[in-house]
């Protein structure tokens, strides 16, 4: 682990802007010098058309093109990159700079009139606890950070994740590719929608239908291998009408489940670099070693699982290309396609809602490992079971308030010490101090580190009431 995150930060942060700008350069010199092949290559077929020369001198330009496209292709994909990992490390910084406020998600959603304590300690919301923690990418992410802060785990499962967010913390990298890894419609993404569909009962016929379909297939194809070897042309027309007459009735149904599968299908693509990156780690805490294990556990990889929706529908796109459509029509193409989509849900649909979940935790334990690494000094809790109620904390402060204007303070509170009366003028503090306890046993009843010289504390239940609205009804 770094001694000093802001010097790392810095450091990459640089390397990056240096990558950033190299590529951006190159960018504009690789679009220019397509301009310029392009205008070549009109020219070129110009005098091919005027002066007759051989049409194969046009296969230059176009190698050239085709080969700049790729090339061009690959240095974008670079600048989009680097350009991700500036906007990740300055982020990073501003975070330990205190200058972080209005950056991130502020999980507005989360906020509830009703919970004992969300509103008071400022869990959600503009500056809140929520927008300095996540690095949540996916809505799965955000939902079990926020599930985490707004309900204490028992001490086993806290001390479980706080195994996992040490062994990452140190793993910057690991921290920077699942940043780049999922994509930006992720967060978009309605987890219980995208696994509902999944789960749903199948659209289609029986199973036996699909082998159906491909014998209707087989004998277009074998009525167009026979009328090719000089066979009679109404072989291959009984073919097609019997395949009009076997696809006719399935047409609009065909269609509109392609269609509905569509978004899932962009939305487990938006995730799919994250599942291959927990797929591939090498991590020894029970934590994320179960993750992992749950993950393989659905069966295939599910990265392969997603490839596989992933090109079924884009073979669905095919069909559009004017070219393609005539074959499309010949192989019942989207008919094959929309089978091929009900095995892959009767296969994993039901693996769905797990991938979620898991990318969710693994999101959320991520965070609280920035956060740690963020906070080298700040200590994980420790965890007592005398049977003794117990909340002990030195060198308490809130870590929403910046550090150097933070002011830390001792709280003992124990089975001979079961009270705090806290009094004083107005803007004394009061609140922020009471503030402090709170966030405190929150943090550390979700798992992260503390903002603390040190915190022991049992097993308790959060609840305040410092923002009182008085209501005449």
């Amino acid at each position: 682990m770094a001694a000093d995150p802001s010097a790392e930060y810095h450091a990459r942060l640089a390397r990056w802007r240096e990558r950033l700008a190299a590529a951006s350069s190159l960018d504009a010199r690789l679009a220019a010098a397509r301009l310029i092949v392009f205008g070549a290559a009109l020219a070129l077929a110009a005098a091919v058309w005027q002066m007759a020369w051989s049409a194969w001198l046009l296969l230059l330009p176009v190698a050239a093109f085709i080969a700049l496209a790729v090339r061009h292709d690959g240095v974008i994909r670079a600048r989009d990159r680097a350009a991700a990992l500036v906007a990740f490390y300055e982020r990073g910084l501003a975070r330990i700079e205190d200058r972080w406020t209005g950056t991130g998600a502020a999980g507005e959603r989360y906020r509830s009139d009703h919970h004992p304590y969300a509103n008071d300690l400022d869990l959600f919301g503009p500056g809140s606890l929520f927008q300095l923690l996540s690095l949540a990418r996916t809505r799965s992410g955000e939902d079990t950070l926020a599930g985490w802060l707004t309900a204490a785990a028992p001490p086993a499962v806290v001390v479980e994740r706080q195994a996992a967010v040490h062994e990452l913390t140190g793993a910057l990298d690991i921290r920077e590719e699942l940043s780049l890894a999922v994509g930006r419609s992720a967060t978009s993404v309605d987890a219980e929608s995208l696994a509902a569909w999944g789960e749903a009962p199948p659209l289609l016929a029986p199973p036996i239908m699909r082998w159906i379909a491909l014998a209707v297939t087989a004998v277009t194809l074998t009525a167009a291998a026979y009328v090719w070897r000089g066979g009679h042309e109404v072989t291959l027309l009984f073919a097609i009408a019997a395949q009009i007459a076997f696809g006719l009735p399935y047409g609009r149904k065909v269609e509109r489940m392609l269609h509905a599968a569509d978004g899932p299908t962009r939305d487990l693509t938006a995730v799919l670099q994250a599942v291959v990156l927990l797929e591939r780690g090498q991590f020894s805490s029970g934590r994320l070693a179960l993750l992992q294990r749950q993950l393989h556990e659905t069966g295939p990889q599910a990265s392969t699982a997603i490839n596989r929706l992933r090109r079924i529908l884009e073979m669905h796109d095919w069909q559009h290309n004017m070219a393609f459509a005539p074959i499309a029509f010949l192989l019942m193409w989207s008919i094959h396609l929309a089978w091929a989509v009900e095995a892959w849900r009767r296969t994993h649909g039901t693996h769905v809602r797990v991938w979620l979940r898991i990318i969710g935790e693994f999101e959320a334990l991520a965070s609280l490992s920035a956060y740690a690494f963020e906070h080298p000094a700040d200590p994980f809790p420790a965890f007592t079971d005398d049977g003794r109620a117990c909340f002990e904390g030195t060198g308490l402060g809130h870590p929403l308030v910046p550090a150097a204007r933070m002011q830390a303070n001792d709280v003992s509170l124990t089975a001979e010490r079961q009270l705090l009366v806290v009094s004083g003028s107005n803007m004394s503090g009061k609140s922020t101090f009471l503030r402090t306890v709170g966030i405190n046993a929150g943090l550390g009843l979700a798992g992260a580190r503390v903002r603390a010289a040190s915190l022991r504390l049992t097993p308790l239940s959060i609840g305040a009431t410092l923002r009182i609205r008085d209501w005449l009804q």
